[in-house]
């Protein structure tokens, strides 16, 4: 070997974000970030989230459904703040002491089945 570093074909927040596409894998992601409480985590993963819903759709985000002005790229990390979440957080412990806790669940597809509906394991058996 020369020593020299072979980059990787594609980086690991790029094999993160496709892997985020089905829903259900955003649920999962979602769910053990909540899980695990932290507050500066759940945000990244909503932000992750965000980001493979804009992959499968750019315009997701200026759809109307982020209030008038909508919502672009530029001001996603403005979705939520720390602050935000101390709710979420106090829901969440309120939950735990009732043995109860919160789940993040895809919903229901409103079609058939495409290859982003699909798991990132299941999707070579769509494509082939």
């Amino acid at each position: 070997m020369n020593g020299a570093h072979q980059p990787a074909s594609r980086s690991y927040h790029d094999f993160l974000i496709e892997s985020l596409k089905p829903a259900a894998e955003s649920a999962a992601y979602l769910e053990v970030s909540l899980e695990e409480g932290d507050p500066d985590q759940i945000l990244l993963a909503l932000k992750h989230v965000a980001e493979a819903k804009i992959a499968i759709d750019p315009g997701f985000l200026v759809q109307g459904n982020w209030g008038q002005g909508g919502l672009d790229q530029g001001n996603l990390d403005n979705l939520l703040t720390p602050q935000d979440l101390a709710g979420v957080d106090r829901l969440i412990e309120l939950l735990d002491a009732f043995g109860l806790q919160l789940r993040v669940i895809a919903k229901e597809p409103s079609s058939t089945n495409t290859v982003e509906d699909t798991s990132i394991l299941d999707r070579e058996k769509l494509v082939s």
